[in-house]
């Protein structure tokens, strides 16, 4: 419950300058690519990725019949460049006004920040999916067949 009217009326507000994000959620997909980025080369690239496990292992004993099957367990990934956007949008009233004493955030900074992880976790999302969003111009993901 918030103060009664005295208080409101007579004591400044505190506000704590840290920002807490109570949206988005790690990404794990999208860290792991994001860890093993490479220089894009040529029109395409091609990545080696495992996709399902082998032919099970088995226990045996003595002269049992051992497998010989092959599963397929990998396909190359291909990815043809792609790019997105994010945007940062902000009234240069509010920026004027962010840029006083009072400030306890800078509002440039903290919305620049907020919006890079909106876009990480959006692309971590693209690559989740299956290329086709906007068209067909999103970054083929996981669901791509």
């Amino acid at each position: 419950m918030p103060p009664n009217v005295n208080i409101q009326t007579t004591t400044n507000q505190y506000l704590a300058p840290a920002w807490v994000d109570q949206v988005l959620r790690d990404n794990f997909f999208f860290g792991e690519i994001l860890a093993n980025t490479k220089k894009w080369n040529g029109s395409q690239m091609l990545f080696p990725i495992k996709y399902q496990k082998g032919v099970a292992t088995i226990a045996f004993n003595g002269f049992d019949q051992l497998p010989t099957s092959q599963q397929p367990v990998s396909v190359n990934m291909t990815f043809y460049p792609t790019f997105t956007a994010t945007n940062v949008a902000l009234a240069g009233s509010d920026l004027t006004v962010n840029k006083t004493p009072e400030q306890k955030l800078d509002l440039l900074k903290t919305t620049m920040k907020s919006r890079a992880q909106d876009g990480a976790d959006d692309i971590g999302n693209f690559f989740q999916g299956n290329g086709t969003a906007f068209g067909g111009k999103a970054p083929a993901g996981l669901g791509t067949s």
